[in-house]
């Protein structure tokens, strides 16, 4: 069954109820206040009866009249024009302070649901396996994160409002029963007839709410496609046709909640419309035929009077919510599916795990849905500690699936990873990459200074350690840097060549002290000098770190002490492919 056939009203009120129940304090105290709100505004109503009875002095005498009465006759009070009056004004505050803290309660509500729901999915995401988590768009992750929690924020308002909105018409309606249940009730029966006449209505609104998501999916998508590949954009000319392509979702986003406008305004009229019809009605029929008392006319005019805007708002936000509706079944989902898929978890402390020997690989295979070959098939080798080794083949071979092995970030479909004898699993796994720096072609650099840049690889490292790793990472250019290492870089590093940011993160990765250190075509586009740089500071490398290489530059095959070729997922002589 699709996600529309799943949806409807009453799935939709029970998905944001349960959503509520995971906050049940805060919850039960905003559903306490609001029936507080409800008694105090149905107390409020009921007392316009006697009031007006008072006022008019045709001592008209109702059922309301008498039940007041009998209240006053057991408190032994004599009602007066000020005593009602009093005690009106005295409901009204109190309402006036219980609506206050519900504004107060819904809010803190409303923010603690949205923050652990994005808190939830951020986790989720965090912890889910390497394999899984590649498999999926960034681009829709990110739509999930940002804009779809956002949209679950629209429904929560929407239902907290609905839920005060409802309290106070059961409110209006008990009053109404109180004076006169026979019209009462013919005039729900009208209201739930047409509650039920606009089923359709709210049907389409989680129509909409499901469109709207797939529209912010192709923005998210566009957007990051766009800024993430300008140069390419740029050097090919493209610039327009990712304009004109954004601008396409931005059309089919405004279309959307250009249609959810209208038919939520369509319901509204309707509402409108039949409501004027039954206060009409209410007051033709109380006067020529039921010839009901002037003083419970007024207040029962005045109720319906008052319930027609609130039956409109209840349905107007019954269709925020159920807008709403689909943006918290897809992040529920989705973060449902990434715990199915969370890496091991470790309570205590995390192990430093690391080896004497050698890492070995035997058999090892690796499958991904959707190709039909392995990424890696049968693979055997071993890593001698302290070892350098470089790992060449054609795009496409399986080299960056056996780094993702080598690092902890795949577990092999068969076959297994030994560190001195000892197989990787588990969540030793997971502390196994602690030990591990990696280097990708594509360096990753934060918003900060070179110093907090580096110091993400060992965060509590002395400003001594911070110096060998440069030094290290043949990165002296640093200190003549404005401000040496407390030099500020923006996102991106843009004022920074490529070859400095690449031994900035080699620095990085070695003020980790790392048992592996893996290289992933550091050199590929950078120029000679640069890339001097790099092969001469690997080749300086001695002690316990082993180091795997991507890539077939020249200079680090002459500084290796092993050379695997990789073909199809198969380890294979290298003139094979040759």
């Amino acid at each position: 069954m699709t996600i529309s056939g799943q949806l409807n009203t009453w799935n939709g009120l029970l998905a944001f109820a349960k959503f509520f129940a995971t906050k049940p304090m805060l919850s039960s105290g905003v559903l306490a206040l609001t029936v507080l709100g409800m008694l105090t505004e149905s107390l409020g109503l009921l007392l316009l009866v006697p009031l007006l009875g008072t006022l008019t002095g045709n001592g008209e005498n109702t059922d309301i009249s008498e039940v007041f009465q009998r209240i006053w006759d057991w408190f032994g009070i004599q009602p007066s024009l000020t005593g009602i009056l009093a005690i009106f004004l005295g409901l009204m505050l109190m309402r006036a302070f219980v609506r206050l803290g519900k504004d107060w309660a819904s809010v803190k509500l409303s923010t603690a649901l949205i923050d652990d729901l994005r808190h939830e999915a951020l986790v989720a995401l965090m912890q889910a396996e390497w394999r899984w988590f590649s498999a999926h768009k960034r681009s829709d992750q990110t739509n999930m994160l940002l804009t779809e929690v956002q949209r679950v924020g629209v429904g929560i308002q929407a239902s907290l409002t609905l839920i005060a909105t409802v309290a106070a018409i059961f409110a209006y309606w008990v009053v109404a029963i109180g004076i006169e249940p026979f019209l009462t009730i013919c005039v729900t029966v009208v209201g739930a007839l047409l509650v039920a006449v606009l089923a359709g209505q709210r049907r389409k609104s989680i129509l909409l709410g499901i469109d709207q998501s797939k529209v912010n999916r192709s923005l998210h998508e566009n957007a990051l496609e766009s800024f993430g590949a300008l140069k390419v954009v740029k050097i090919l000319g493209g610039e327009n046709d990712h304009i004109v392509s954004f601008n396409q979702a931005v059309g089919d986003l405004r279309r959307n909640q250009v249609q959810f406008a209208v038919q939520s305004g369509r319901s509204r009229e309707v509402f409108q419309f039949a409501g004027a019809l039954l206060v009409a009605g209410y007051i033709f029929l109380g006067v020529s035929v039921w010839q009901i008392a002037i003083s419970q006319l007024l207040v029962l005019v005045f109720i319906f009077a008052r319930l027609v805007p609130m039956l409109t708002s209840a349905q107007q936000f019954l269709h925020y919510l159920l807008n709403a509706l689909p943006s918290l079944t897809e992040a529920q989902a989705a973060i449902q599916n990434a715990r199915e898929a969370a890496e091991p978890q470790q309570f205590n402390a995390p192990a430093l795990i690391s080896f004497e020997k050698t890492i070995d690989l035997q058999h090892v295979s690796v499958c991904f849905q959707l190709q039909d070959v392995p990424a890696l098939s049968d693979v055997t080798l071993r890593l001698p500690k302290g070892s350098k080794t470089v790992i060449t083949g054609p795009s496409g071979s399986g080299k960056s699936t056996l780094a993702d092995v080598l690092m902890g970030l795949l577990i092999p479909d068969e076959g297994k990873m030994l560190l001195d004898d000892t197989e990787l699993a588990g969540v030793d796994r997971i502390n196994w990459r602690r030990s591990v720096s990696y280097i990708p072609q594509d360096v990753v650099l934060y918003n900060g200074t070179v110093r907090e840049n580096i110091l993400r690889g060992r965060p509590n490292a002395s400003d001594s350690d911070v110096l060998t790793a440069l030094q290290a990472a043949s990165a002296d250019f640093v200190q003549a840097l404005p401000n040496g290492w407390n030099t500020r870089i923006g996102d991106g590093a843009q004022g920074l060549s490529g070859g400095e940011k690449q031994r900035i993160a080699l620095a990085r990765g070695l003020l980790r002290n790392p048992a592996l250190l893996v290289l992933d075509e550091v050199t590929s586009a950078l120029d000679p000098a640069n890339e001097a740089h790099i092969i001469d500071s690997v080749k300086a490398m001695s002690g316990g770190t082993t180091i795997v290489i991507l890539g077939h530059r020249t200079g680090f095959m002459k500084i290796a002490d092993q050379m695997i070729h990789l073909n199809a997922g198969r380890i294979v002589p290298r003139q094979e492919f040759e």
